[in-house]
């Protein structure tokens, strides 16, 4: 049992490198002869040679993406081909073709559980976790409705500081089983099966059944001939990337008949394995490929481009201001939202002679207001005083207009406008003023609508947003916001209680106040401070004397200011 064990880490050493050499003539149309050279080397023998004793690695190509032959990463286009069970990329056109490592395939089960569409290393476009059946029938009909879908496995999955990780259990047996609502539960299985592999990496546990398909050989094409070898390049690792669930066992309809199936994710594949099906294909990779393109093009089909910065639609123009420091007005072109918008923005008294970069507030105003909402209610004078005073430290403050959009990415096809300011406003900034371009050193706050984007944003935002301020948050329950907040799908990816129930907290610095005589607002903004309680997040909770009124806000802006200085530091 140790040598099962030792399967997972000893494939990330010693590899040997399979050579990729040009694809032969083949059934299908590959955009790239490296796609056609990977596609082979495992599949050629499922697809010509009879007894071959195992299902596809990469299956045909997803139907209906065809015409998909590039996709935007990184700001510039890259090649890419959809198969049933994967995608294949290619990121680096000029290096080695013969490497390994020349054609990869993306991380799509990270993003269908998620919900985070990755546009480039760094950046991510927040859309609704996949509601696709992850095993089975197709739900077409709802003739598979009982399967878990991906969204189902949120709070069991592992990406993000190790949450939801196991410590090693050879040979435990396996007797979780989850359901679609996400929820986990022990029963007697119908077949005994033990963890034999352990990640150490991502830390879970893996099945017996697929450690041993991770170790299978057979016939593989070598680019002139059939050979006996690793069918899965003598590294599992690269086809099904490391495990980021424990194994579960689930109830999904196949064939028209409901069955138990053993399921376990990994980064960039699902495994199944199903005690029904005849020897040897009781395990089978996912359709992860083809569920990937419906839910990336299909479900949420609306051409969004790769977040970049705003451009500067004029010059910045000085706004009178009493104190030491500077006021600009600007206005500038989102591709996000497809308008221009002005912001205001405040540079400390030293930032014209000082020569170093400064953490960043950015403060959304509410409903009934506008980008000078917090200019009027004092927040700039009354900042520039104390830094002043030197009671905090210099930062830049960014007042940003979002009209009655509630902040939000909207349903349908809507404008983005948590994209215009978690990417093409950010981006901007960074690349116009003297910031440090770092999520620890970047706050977002809001009041009343303000507040809802200040929550949903960071929360579906983690890499650009560390600092949180929620002052007065116009909290609305499904059914009750405008229409652009969707379905109840949708509107779970919008919801700050909904987002702080599933998302990973641990890094944040959280600020939530609520006056007295809030009545409308208070009670949600309670529940959203007892989910946070629950969960073990430690942050502020402030319930001050007051409504929902500019002269609350205006009354708590020196105690909003003392926080946010404390949450970036020194």
């Amino acid at each position: 049992m140790r040598q099962s064990y030792k399967f997972w880490v000893s494939l990330l050493t010693g590899l040997m490198l399979v050579s990729l050499l040009p694809v032969v003539e083949a059934a299908y149309n590959f955009t790239d002869p490296a796609f056609g050279s990977t596609w082979n080397r495992a599949d050629k023998a499922v697809q010509e040679l009879t007894g071959v004793g195992r299902g596809y690695t990469w299956g045909p190509p997803a139907p209906g993406a065809e015409g998909i032959q590039t996709e935007q990463y990184n700001g510039a286009p890259r090649k890419v081909q959809y198969f049933d069970k994967a995608r294949m990329e290619i990121n680096n056109p000029s290096a080695n073709p013969n490497d390994l490592y020349f054609v990869t395939t993306g991380l799509l089960v990270k993003e269908l559980v998620t919900g985070q569409r990755q546009d480039s290393d760094t950046t991510f476009t927040a859309l609704p976790p996949s509601p696709v059946q992850i095993a089975g029938d197709s739900n077409e009909g709802g003739n598979n409705a009982i399967a878990p879908t991906y969204a189902s496995f949120q709070n069991v999955v592992t990406f993000l500081n190790n949450q939801n990780t196991r410590p090693a259990a050879p040979n435990s047996l396996i007797t979780a089983r989850i359901d679609k609502s996400g929820q986990v539960t022990t029963f007697s299985p119908p077949e005994r099966r033990f963890n034999t592999g352990y990640d150490p990496v991502t830390q879970h546990n893996i099945s017996d059944v697929f450690v041993t398909f991770g170790q299978q050989r057979g016939s593989v094409w070598n680019g002139s001939g059939y050979v006996q070898d690793s069918v899965l390049f003598n590294n599992p690792t690269y086809v099904l990337g490391r495990p980021v669930t424990e194994a579960y066992w689930i109830r999904a309809v196949v064939a028209g008949v409901e069955r138990d199936i053993l399921v376990q994710l990994f980064e960039r594949r699902v495994l199944t394995y199903t005690p029904a099906n005849p020897d040897p294909y009781k395990v089978e990779m996912g359709n992860v490929g083809q569920h990937y393109f419906r839910w990336r093009y299909a479900l949420n089909g609306c051409n969004v481009p790769p977040a970049q910065a705003a451009t500067a639609t004029g010059p910045a123009r000085p706004v009178s201001f009493g104190g030491k420091g500077k006021v600009q007005d600007q206005t500038i072109f989102s591709q996000s939202i497809n308008k221009s918008l002005p912001y205001r923005v405040y540079l400390p008294r030293d930032y014209e002679t000082s020569g170093k970069r400064y953490p960043v507030l950015y403060m959304l105003h509410g409903y009934g207001g506008n980008y000078v909402e917090w200019d009027a209610y004092g927040l700039l004078g009354i900042a520039d005083d104390l830094m002043g005073g030197a009671q905090i430290q210099p930062f830049i403050i960014v007042l940003p207009s979002g009209e009655q959009s509630y902040w939000v990415n909207q349903a349908n096809c809507g404008p983005r406008w948590a994209d215009y300011v978690s990417q093409d406003l950010v981006k901007f900034m960074d690349a116009t003023y003297r910031t440090l371009p770092r999520f620890d050193k970047r706050a977002i706050g809001g009041l009343s609508m303000g507040g809802h984007g200040s929550l949903q944003i960071a929360f579906n935002h983690p890499e650009v947003f560390k600092i949180i301020g929620a002052h007065s948050p116009t909290l609305r329950t499904e059914g009750s916001g405008p229409s652009f907040f969707g379905n109840i799908a949708y509107y779970a990816t919008l919801d700050p209680i909904s987002l702080a129930r599933t998302k990973d907290l641990s890094s944040y610095f959280i600020w939530l106040d609520i006056g007295m005589d809030d009545s409308a607002w208070r009670p949600r903004a309670e529940e959203l401070h007892q989910v946070l309680l629950d969960r073990g997040k430690a942050h502020t909770w402030k319930l001050f004397e007051g409504g929902h009124l500019s002269q609350y806000w205006a009354s708590h802006i020196i105690d909003y200011l003392q926080y946010y200085n404390a949450a970036f530091g020194s």
